[in-house]
């Protein structure tokens, strides 16, 4: 199995459905690292999530 999640063939059908972009209006807005997702779907519905710090930041080690 590849590293990198991109390199799988599998993976082919749901990256040439997604499109990624930054929110220029949320930049600065935090003093640390963090991360926001927002899922806008077909029928137009968005689900957000946003966790700060993120997994993996010494103040919140991955288990």
């Amino acid at each position: 199995m590849p590293i990198r999640p991109a390199e799988r063939a599998d993976f082919e059908p749901v990256t040439a459905a997604v499109e990624v972009r930054a929110d220029g209006a949320i930049d600065g807005a935090a003093d640390g690292p963090g991360a926001r997702i927002t899922v806008e779907c077909r029928d137009g519905t968005a689900h957000e999530a946003t966790v700060d710090p993120s997994v993996g930041h010494p103040a919140r080690p991955a288990l």
